[in-house]
C-alpha cells in the first residue's frame, strides 16, 4: 500500500510539472527548462495555509488600477476625489475604499519628502515612503496618481508624471536627463538585479498601462494604447516582441520582451544616474496627431 501511494504521488507530480511546463512553453529544447523544473520542484514543497480573522475584512486588488485608486480613493478620507480616479466605480465602492483605507491609516503622504512640485498640481496624487525633488518650474504630479517606494531626485531636469499612473521602486538620480514625460495613465516599476563582481547596478524597468490587461489574449492594449496603432506606429512586429516558441494562444503582455534592463552611469559632477529617456518614446507615441493610438475600449 505504502509503495502504491508512493507511486501515485509521483505520477501526480510529474503531471503537474508536464502541465506547469506546458503553460510557459518550455518544452525538451528550452534553454529554460532546468530553472523552471528547478523553481516548480522548490516551490511545489511549500504548504499553503490560512488564517481567518472573525473580525476581519478583506478588499481584493487584482489589478494595477485596482491597487491605483484604492491608494488614491482610500487616503481621502475627508477630500472629494477627481473625476479621474473613479472610473465607474459607483459611491458604496468608493465609500467601502475609504472606509478600509481609513481603517489601515492610509493617507496621502506617508515618509514622504515632496519639494520643487507645485502644490496645485500633487493635491489629489498619493505619495508613500518617497523622496522627490525638483528646481525645474516645469515639474508636476498628475491628479489620481501614486508614488510609492521611491526616490527621485531631479535637481537640472523637469519630470512631469501625468494622471492615474503608478510609479514603484523608482530610486535614482536623474541628473543626466532634460525632461522625462510619463504618460498619464502609465504605470512604470523598477526591480534590482542581482549584482555580479565588478558590474554596475542594472535594473528591471517594468513599464505598462494602469489599465492593460497582462493575460489577456490576443492582447488588445499596450502602454494604454491600441496594440496594432502601436505596432504601426512604431515598425516593431509581433516576432519582436515574443519568442516563436511561443504560439499566438499563449501571447499576452505577461510574457511579452518589453522590459528594458537598465544600468547606473556615473559622469564627472552629475554622480550616479540612471536614463530614463525611453519614456519619452512612449511620450511621443501618445502625442502623434495622424494615426488614433488610443485604444478604441
Amino acid at each position: 500500500q505504502a509503495m502504491q501511494t508512493g507511486s501515485t504521488s509521483l505520477n501526480h507530480f510529474d503531471s503537474s510539472l508536464r502541465r506547469y511546463l506546458e503553460k510557459r512553453c518550455v518544452d525538451d529544447a528550452s534553454e529554460n527548462k532546468a530553472q523552471w523544473q528547478w523553481l516548480f520542484s522548490e516551490f511545489s514543497k511549500l504548504k499553503l495555509f490560512t488564517c481567518a480573522i472573525p473580525t476581519g475584512s478583506f478588499f481584493h486588488l487584482g489589478t494595477t488600477w485596482e491597487l491605483a485608486d484604492f491608494l488614491t480613493i482610500g487616503a481621502s478620507h475627508f477630500e472629494e476625489v477627481p473625476e479621474i480616479a473613479l472610473r465607474n466605480d459607483t459611491s458604496s465602492h468608493k465609500q467601502r475604499m475609504r472606509s478600509f483605507g481609513n481603517s489601515i491609516g492610509l493617507v496621502r503622504r506617508s515618509g514622504t519628502f515632496i519639494s520643487g512640485f507645485p502644490t496645485e498640481t500633487s493635491r489629489y496624487s498619493t505619495a508613500l515612503n518617497s523622496v522627490l525633488v525638483s528646481k525645474s518650474t516645469g515639474s508636476a504630479i498628475g491628479e489620481g496618481s501614486v508614488i510609492e517606494h521611491s526616490f527621485m531626485n531631479c535637481p537640472n531636469s523637469t519630470i512631469e508624471i501625468g494622471e492615474r499612473c503608478l510609479l514603484s521602486g523608482i530610486r535614482m538620480n536623474f541628473n543626466g536627463c532634460s525632461s522625462i514625460h510619463i504618460p498619464s495613465g502609465l504605470c512604470l516599476q523598477m526591480l534590482p538585479l542581482k549584482k555580479s563582481n565588478g558590474k554596475k547596478k542594472s535594473y528591471i524597468c517594468i513599464c505598462l498601462g494602469v489599465d492593460d490587461p497582462i493575460k489577456d489574449v490576443p492582447v488588445k492594449t499596450i502602454f494604454g494604447m491600441d496594440f496594432q496603432c502601436v505596432l504601426q506606429r512604431s515598425g516593431l512586429t509581433e516576432s519582436d516582441i515574443w519568442d516563436e516558441i511561443i504560439p499566438s494562444s499563449r501571447r499576452m503582455l505577461w510574457n511579452a520582451k518589453i522590459h528594458p534592463i537598465l544600468h547606473h552611469s556615473s559622469s564627472k559632477g552629475d554622480g550616479s544616474h540612471v536614463d530614463l529617456t525611453y519614456l519619452n518614446w512612449i511620450h511621443e507615441l501618445y502625442t502623434q496627431n495622424d494615426i488614433d493610438l488610443k485604444s478604441s475600449s
